[in-house]
C-alpha cells in the first residue's frame, strides 16, 4: 500500500511541476541574459503554444487539451480510494 501512495504522490508531483513550469509568464534565457515572453500559455483546460506562423493571429496558436490528463487523474484517485477502502 505504501508503494501505491508513493507512486500516486510522484505522479501528482510531476503534474504539478509541469503546470508550474508551463504557467511562468516570462522566461530567462541564461546564455544571453535576456527575459522574453513565454510562448506557452496555460488556462486550466488547454495548453497553448504560440507558433507565430501567422503574425498576431489566433490561428497561429497550437492548443493541447488537458481534459484527458484530468480524466486520468480522476480515475487514478477513484481507484486509489477504492483500493484503500478494500484494504481496511
Amino acid at each position: 500500500m505504501k508503494r501505491i501512495i508513493l507512486a500516486f504522490s510522484l505522479l501528482l508531483g510531476a503534474l504539478i511541476y509541469l503546470v508550474m513550469r508551463i504557467s511562468v509568464n516570462t522566461l530567462t534565457l541564461k546564455d544571453i541574459s535576456l527575459d522574453v515572453t513565454n510562448p506557452v500559455t496555460f488556462n486550466g483546460l488547454n495548453i497553448g503554444i504560440k507558433t507565430n506562423i501567422v503574425e498576431n493571429s489566433q490561428e497561429s496558436i497550437y492548443y493541447i487539451s488537458m481534459i484527458p490528463i484530468y480524466l486520468l487523474i480522476l480515475i487514478s484517485i477513484i481507484l486509489l480510494i477504492g483500493g484503500l477502502k478494500r484494504k481496511k
